[in-house]
Formats: C-alpha cells, structure tokens, sequence
C-alpha cells in the first residue's frame, strides 16, 4: 500500500507553523488593515517571515501578530507609534522642530474580506515602506490563541537599516480610517 505522510507536530488550525516562545528575527512580508465591526476597532494583520531564530529549526516559516487600533485613544496611539519606531518606518529625526510628526498608511485594495492592504507609510510627507522591515518578534505563551503560542510584542532590530523610501505618490486621505 502507498501513503502520502503529512507531518502535522507544528503546526496549528490557524494555518501557521506553531513555534516555541522565544525571540525571534522577522521581516515583514504584508500588513492588512480591517474594521472589526463589533467594538468598531481597526487590526493590523501583519505576516512575518521568520529569519533568524536560535536553533534555525523555524528559519523560513511564517507567523502573525495582531495589533489593534482604538479610534480617538491616546494610548492605542502612543502603541501603534513605538510598533512603527520598532519597525524602524518612525526613526529618530522624523520631528519636526516645533515637534510635529505625521503619520499615514498608504493603502491598496480591498481583499474578499474587507482588509484593506498597507502598500506603505507617509511620514511628513516622506513614503517609506512597512513590507520588508525587520524586527523582533517576541513569542509567549498566549491562552487567547488556538496554538496557545502569539506574538506578544515586536521589538526593534538594533542594526536594521531605516524603512527604505518607495516612489512618490500623490498623497489621498482616506476618511473610512481615522488617522
């Protein structure tokens, strides 16, 4: 009799490799936007590639953090600021001398979910991209996922260059977001 084996040990429901908690280095690879319409709160999906881990036994595999956007609080703000400094788009420098600092994400279309894609960032006017920026991905224990495994945090690679800047585009608020 033929078989075709599958080897199922890490991974999970979801759809991603379940990896052990731990820090590990990633890069970027899409970023969505999308509404939850029942708190009314927009998430970040953001897919990270994996490319540097301790033992390399999780080098290549794919993995995502949910970061959650409040309208009108200051402290999901200040949040959704120290992600973008962590992923290095935000760099020291970008203040303004009277201190201002504008921020926008760039977005394409719309997926057959309502996400809306990240194509980029305007920092004061200046685009740079999100995919392709490098981080660390801290992995804990988390009882609110399937795996029982999350991204907890993303923390700045210290040697990571600065978000590289893409073409410049004709800047268009959109009003379905708030910032």
């Amino acid at each position: 009799m033929k078989e075709f084996e599958f080897d199922f040990s890490n991974v999970s429901d979801e759809g991603y490799t379940v990896i052990d908690p731990g820090r590990y280095e990633v890069k970027v690879s899409e970023v969505w936007m999308r509404k939850k319409e029942e708190t009314g709160n927009f998430v970040l999906d953001m897919d990270m590639e994996i490319t540097k881990c301790p033992n390399k036994k999780f080098t290549g595999e794919n993995i995502r953090h949910f970061h959650a956007i409040k309208p009108g609080d200051e402290r999901s703000k200040a949040i959704l600021f120290r992600l973008m400094r962590n992923l290095n788009v935000i760099q020291d420098g970008d203040r303004g001398e009277d201190g201002d600092l504008r921020f926008a994400f760039s977005f394409g279309e719309k997926d057959d979910n309502g996400r809306m894609k990240i194509v980029g960032a305007t920092v004061n006017g200046e685009e740079r991209k999100v995919e392709g920026a490098k981080c660390i991905a801290v992995v804990t224990k988390n009882d609110r996922t399937s795996s029982g495994i999350g991204v907890a945090r993303i923390e700045q690679v210290t040697d990571a260059p600065p978000a590289a800047n893409s073409s410049p585009s004709e800047s268009k608020k959109d009003n379905e977001f708030p910032w």
